[in-house]
């Protein structure tokens, strides 16, 4: 379980640096529903976006911890996913 929670938590963290969501004490809410271009990140902020309720990050962390692996195994196809090489 602690490996899942600490999947969830990464996964929220990503969003709030990428200032998707934001938190404080009592609550975990939506900043901006522009998809990230990440199809795990996608999908955890249209899951908070169209919760009605604000959930603290404690509870969110709990119930994306059920998802850490459908979460991993999305991560490691896009992880091998072939890409174009870069012009860099």
């Amino acid at each position: 379980m602690q490996i899942a929670c600490g999947t969830a938590g990464a996964v929220l963290m990503d969003l709030a640096l990428q200032g998707r969501v934001d938190s404080d004490i009592n609550q975990l809410w939506v900043v901006d529903t522009t998809p990230t271009g990440d199809p795990i990140l996608d999908g955890v902020l249209a899951e908070i976006a169209a919760e009605q309720t604000k959930l603290d990050t404690r509870l969110w962390i709990k119930r994306l911890a059920r998802q850490a692996s459908a979460m991993r195994v999305i991560a490691v196809d896009e992880l091998c996913k072939p890409r174009s090489p870069s012009l860099e």
